[in-house]
């Protein structure tokens, strides 16, 4: 045939697109199971300091919830809640209705406008009001308050963050409150990122925020620099929140792929994967289905695009596509694997391209 190169989506073609949550990381524990016992007074924890972690599980419930597209609807044959929409989204309220009811957490709160998520941005939002506080008279200023609950791509989400819900004197206090982000926050915070996500587990950041605006109006956000503001309305206040923690989800890989990975590069084909996720989340999965045979060679060799733009080298020789003399952009021959995060493929030109599938594996 005259296939030489396959270019595929990660999830739900690689892997089996059925999303579990499996972890969470919160209050600077990551809790692995048992989430039912921390809510339950009576049982008996192995770690003192899962139960601590409770009161911060319980908001990144709140946030799963609210920000979250997926809808609920009642299994008349079964007696319980069954969710429909992305899979993602469905893995958040399955692992969090058996904690609290997800249909009551949705009723404690009035969603008053929406960020829907892109790979521009790489978070979702909603600005909510409390049920409780709507028939509340607003303050001598007109003002009332709000809360705006945000998820995404963990990095992105602490970006937006100046605090971090934390048991700061386990012996004085009884549950997590907002400290400023340390530098020894930020080292826990990339030490939960990389164990979680060099397991193949796709993670998002929950934080929160509250602001005061005018009752019943309308908000706009400001996403980009250049973005003009809109007459008559609100403008979002999309940074100084509280970060939460991550939760990780597992999209385990189709059973089938890594034979037919084999399969095509026996038959000398090129097989690429795409996907938005971490890179380390990708570097796992990609080492599980095959596509990283030597992932000793990769694991400090992220690339942006400056990089492929510097690391190659430009040779002359013949060539099957443009004939003599044609130039052939060639990887270095020490650096045959390279990971392409998915800030650099924003900026992605043909020649980018050219050079990128050159390598032996590119994830």
């Amino acid at each position: 045939g005259c296939t030489t190169t396959i270019c595929s989506d990660k999830t739900g073609t690689l892997t089996k697109n059925i999303m579990t949550v499996t972890d969470v990381w919160a209050d600077l524990v990551t809790v692995s199971s048992n989430f039912i016992d921390l809510f339950d007074p009576d049982a008996d924890m192995a770690r003192p300091s899962d139960k601590v972690a409770a009161f911060a599980i319980q908001q990144l419930h709140t946030v799963v919830c609210l920000c979250n597209a997926a809808t609920v609807k009642d299994n008349l044959i079964g007696g319980q809640s069954v969710f429909v929409g992305n899979p993602a989204d469905v893995a958040l309220l399955t692992w969090a209705n058996p904690l609290i009811s997800v249909q009551e957490t949705k009723d404690d709160y009035r969603i008053v406008h929406e960020i829907p998520f892109n790979s521009s941005i790489k978070f979702q939002a909603v600005i909510c009001r409390k049920v409780s506080e709507i028939d509340s008279a607003a303050s001598s200023s007109g003002m009332v308050d709000y809360e705006i609950f945000i998820k995404g791509a963990p990095e992105m989400i602490l970006a937006r963050c100046n605090t971090i819900l934390v048991t700061a004197d386990p012996q004085t206090q009884k549950q997590p409150t907002p400290n400023p982000i340390s530098a020894d926050y930020n080292k826990h915070f990339e030490s939960a990122l990389a164990r979680l996500a060099s397991k193949g587990k796709r993670l998002l950041g929950c934080a929160h925020r509250t602001f005061q605006a005018p009752a019943d109006c309308s908000f706009f956000a400001k996403l980009q620099p250049d973005q003009p503001d809109e007459e008559g309305k609100f403008e979002l206040p999309l940074k100084d929140f509280n970060f939460i923690g991550i939760v990780a989800l597992m999209d385990p890989p189709r059973d089938e792929v890594p034979a037919a990975v084999e399969k095509c590069r026996t038959a000398g084909i090129r097989v690429y994967m795409v996907t938005g996720d971490h890179p380390l989340t990708a570097q796992a999965i990609a080492r599980q289905i095959g596509i990283l045979k030597n992932p000793e060679a990769i694991s400090e060799r992220r690339r942006s695009v400056d990089d492929l733009r510097t690391k190659t080298v430009i040779m002359s020789s013949p060539s099957r596509r443009g004939g003599p003399g044609s130039p052939i952009v060639h990887q270095l021959a020490h650096d045959p694997n390279v990971v392409i995060t998915g800030e650099a493929l924003n900026k992605f030109r043909a020649i980018d391209w050219d050079r990128a599938l050159h390598n032996d594996t590119l994830v």
